[in-house]
């Protein structure tokens, strides 16, 4: 990596990262802030292209104002620990053996949901609901420039990290446990991957009233916490270790807490061993990711594994060496990997490996959005088209190729 990574990343990273009233553009991982202030100015002109979606954003901002505010402490089950502010998950793929008394130990049935992940003893809904509704409110301010959206993100956010009656806790020791069998895996540490977005609207709610300096320094703390935890705890390290898209996912958090949180080494170290590690260990000679295509739900977790591997090509970019570090030979595999998959979304009934359940197809709009851009590939735009009528309802609102 360029000795320059230092100096740009303090920039880059902590665009935004000072306080209130920012007239810098914050630089954000999961969007784009030119392409977001685009579509405002088109939303303010009554723009006909944005108006559906304009309408349903703030809809959904309206519902999420009134409902309550998340934390860990409202669920039902109780840790290990006994501590209620630790997250707690069950695995979303294990189910009680018919065979065995109490269906004890639980069994693994891939890619087929146990609708007891998300019962009222743990935490998935509630992480899921939080970053949902934050998001849907921080947008709606961002494009109304309506206050009271700001103040009802800034709650969310301040209620799940900040606030020590309400916080959770940095660690994820009980995340995704298996009956029987296990109080909390490494694998758990997936569903953190949305505390993503939390990074990305806190540099939005920065430009509003409702969040201050105190907040910012409050969850930079926690994040640097929980950063510790990631790098240094046997599940950590386990989920380290995954040479799948666990193993990229992780890489991605760790990159992007480490910049959030002021870790430039660990950030600069992390960078470049994603790149030479997973994109080569994941990608075959014809753009095919192995470890993926095992799944019974081949075609979405190739996806999803594609989507961290692109985020890290932006995280390369944001830090001043170009997509993927500026390795063309990680930028040929990754843009394989597009091609192999991209060519099924017009013929999904040709996929020639296991798919279980529906495709999800809104979840390939940043995948397909932000692979166009880094690969100058207009084409790609030609596929979002034909997905259009299943975008999930902000997409319109964030990518402007579409």
């Amino acid at each position: 990596m360029k000795s320059t990574f230092f100096i740009i990343a303090s920039f880059i990273f902590f665009t935004s990262g000072c306080g209130l009233n920012i007239t810098s553009e914050p630089s954000l991982l999961t969007m784009d802030y030119g392409q977001l202030a685009e579509i405002r100015e088109s939303i303010h002109i009554k723009s006909p292209v944005y108006e559906a979606a304009y309408q349903r954003l703030c809809k959904e901002a309206e519902n999420a104002i009134n409902l309550p505010v998340y934390s860990v402490t409202n669920k039902k089950g109780n840790p290990p620990s006994g501590d209620k502010h630790d997250y707690m998950s069950q695995a979303p793929y294990w189910w009680p053996d018919p065979s065995k008394p109490g269906g004890l130990p639980y069994i693994r049935r891939d890619g087929v949901r146990n609708p007891e992940s998300y019962d009222s003893r743990f935490d998935r809904h509630r992480i899921e609901m939080m970053t949902d509704n934050m998001m849907s409110l921080t947008l709606a301010w961002f494009f109304t420039g309506e206050e009271r959206f700001a103040v009802k993100a800034s709650d969310l956010i301040e209620t799940w990290f900040i606030d020590p009656a309400t916080r959770v806790n940095p660690n994820m020791n009980y995340a995704q446990s298996i009956p029987g069998i296990t109080e909390g895996r490494g694998i758990g540490i997936i569903e953190t991957r949305r505390y993503i977005k939390i990074i990305d609207a806190v540099k939005l709610l920065e430009g509003s009233k409702s969040w201050n300096r105190r907040m910012t320094k409050s969850l930079r703390s926690w994040f640097s916490d929980y950063l510790e935890w990631l790098v240094n705890s046997e599940n950590g390290l386990d989920e380290q270790a995954k040479e799948n898209n666990h193993g990229t996912w992780y890489d991605v958090q760790v990159i992007y807490y480490a910049g959030f949180t002021g870790k430039h080494k660990l950030a600069r170290n992390t960078l470049q061993k994603a790149v030479e590690s997973r994109v080569n260990s994941q990608i075959d000679l014809f753009g095919k990711q192995p470890h993926e295509l095992s799944r019974t739900r081949s075609f979405s977790y190739s996806a999803f594994n594609l989507e961290a591997l692109i985020l890290i090509g932006k995280l390369g970019e944001m830090a001043g060496d170009g997509p993927w570090g500026g390795d063309p030979d990680a930028a040929e595999k990754i843009r394989l990997a597009c091609d192999f998959l991209f060519k099924y979304i017009d013929r999904i009934e040709e996929w020639p490996y296991e798919q279980i359940t529906p495709v999800e197809w809104g979840r390939l709009v940043p995948v397909l959005s932000e692979a166009s851009r880094l690969f100058d590939a207009p084409g790609y735009n030609l596929y979002l088209e034909s997905i259009e009528d299943k975008m999930q309802s902000n997409d319109r609102l964030i990518f402007t190729n579409i």
